[in-house]
């Protein structure tokens, strides 16, 4: 489990590394849409990708996540 744990922490990095250059690029929408998928796949790091989200907009908050990467697909 620790293994899946890794790879969703490395996966919502990138997200964050991404929504910042959408930040610097001017582009706050999809830097928005860019957090919310890293909170998706990362849901440990929430408050951090919360946080990051504030820098550029200091009233703006994450949508709720309905489900986990897991939920996600095809029913087994």
């Amino acid at each position: 489990m620790r293994e899946l744990a890794d790879q969703r922490a490395a996966l919502g990095g990138l997200y964050a590394e991404l929504a910042a250059q959408a930040v610097k690029a001017g582009d706050r929408g999809r830097a928005l849409a860019l957090l919310s998928l890293a909170a998706h796949f990362d849901p440990a790091n929430r408050p951090r990708y919360e946080i990051q989200l504030q820098t550029f907009d200091p009233s703006g908050h994450l949508p709720p996540d309905h489900g986990t990467p897991a939920d996600q697909g095809a029913p087994r």
